[in-house]
């Protein structure tokens, strides 16, 4: 019981950790994606809206900004960018792209992935990884048939 008093005593004189988050984008970014290197490099991927366009970038802890994407890149929690570094160093970016459709309520996507072999210094042209629409869009409708 002695030592629990102690122990008490101990974290009520401890100052309150901030509250406050850290800044680690823009103001108007996207819920940012977090992920640590080997050598404890924390970067972040997030879309930023410039003007009129959506950029997906990648911040570095040193402030260095990066565009991975931009246009109709998703900004959207439930399809935010993910950002990994691989042992090697790479860094990978999974990222939508919304595609408008005349009629629907919500866009068609297509899911892009970015790779850097510079730290994320520097991307590569993305490369869908989903199914092509007309594909997918005639699986759909079958689905949609048999309900």
């Amino acid at each position: 019981m002695k030592r629990l008093l102690v122990l008490l005593a101990a974290l009520s004189a401890c100052q309150p950790a901030s509250t406050e988050a850290p800044h680690t984008e823009a103001p108007g970014a996207s819920v940012p994606a977090l992920a640590v290197s080997q050598t404890g490099e924390t970067l972040t991927s997030s879309v930023l809206l410039d003007g009129d366009t959506k950029r997906l970038v990648v911040t570095h802890p040193d402030g260095t900004v990066v565009t991975v994407a931009s246009g109709d890149v998703s900004d959207h929690s439930q399809a935010a960018p993910r950002i990994a570094v691989a042992p090697d160093g790479s860094v990978l970016v999974l990222y939508v792209l919304d595609i408008p459709i005349e009629g629907r309520r919500f866009p068609a996507s297509d899911v892009m992935l970015a790779r850097s072999d510079d730290g994320g210094r520097s991307f590569g042209a993305a490369v869908r990884v989903n199914a092509r629409r007309q594909r997918l869009d005639r699986e759909l409708a079958v689905v949609n048939q048999r309900l």
